[in-house]
């Protein structure tokens, strides 16, 4: 599977595609922490450009929370004239993703590192009838039930699960965007000693 459905796409983030973080048993835990949101939705999760694909890290607002990942599922449903006549732009291009309201009200999962909920994963239920719609649901986007880490937190980072690397190991798949390291740098061969 292509990284870009369209050439236009920028699927890797606000600062650029980002790097691995050097500590390997994070970024395998965080690809495990992917796999987990996944493995316990309770609406079908399609991990893949169009589905689940990234993470938004945060520090809690909240004294005590420490650090959170706010998850986004059916990022880019496909555009259908009936049922879904919405243009999110270049990377909704190629989706087969069906829209459903159903999965849209329960795309979004937060994971919290400390306080009361501690090593928690939560679906939130963003739907039309629960309260978190009219609190935590960006205005105007109601019908894909977007939530923000500004809700939770201040922004630090976003966090990429490339799944349809296939050829890479789990932890291999992450990618971390940091504001202001766009990119990891050009790697250089040690010159030779002789």
């Amino acid at each position: 599977m292509a990284l870009h459905s369209h050439p236009r796409c920028r699927l890797l983030g606000r600062e650029g595609p980002g790097r691995r973080f050097a500590d390997r048993a994070l970024n395998s835990w965080l690809a495990r922490t992917f796999h987990a949101v996944h493995a316990a939705a309770p609406q079908p999760v399609v991990l893949g450009p169009h589905g689940l694909h990234h993470a938004h890290l945060f520090r809690a607002h909240a004294a005590g929370q420490g650090l959170g990942l706010l998850f986004h599922a059916a990022e880019y449903p496909a555009y259908c004239e009936q049922g879904f006549p919405v243009h999110l732009g270049y990377c909704q291009a190629g989706s087969t993703l069906q829209y459903s309201p159903d999965t849209m009200a329960w795309r979004n999962f937060v994971w919290w590192a400390g306080g009361k909920y501690g090593g928690s994963l939560a679906a939130l239920d963003t739907g039309p009838s629960s309260p978190l719609n009219q609190r935590l649901v960006y205005p105007g986007l109601e019908a894909l039930g977007t939530v923000y880490e500004g809700s939770f937190g201040d922004w630090l980072a976003d966090v990429y699960y490339i799944s349809w690397w296939a050829e890479r190991r789990r932890q291999q798949r992450i990618l971390v965007s940091l504001p202001g390291i766009p990119h990891a740098p050009a790697r250089r061969r040690r010159p030779e000693l002789g």
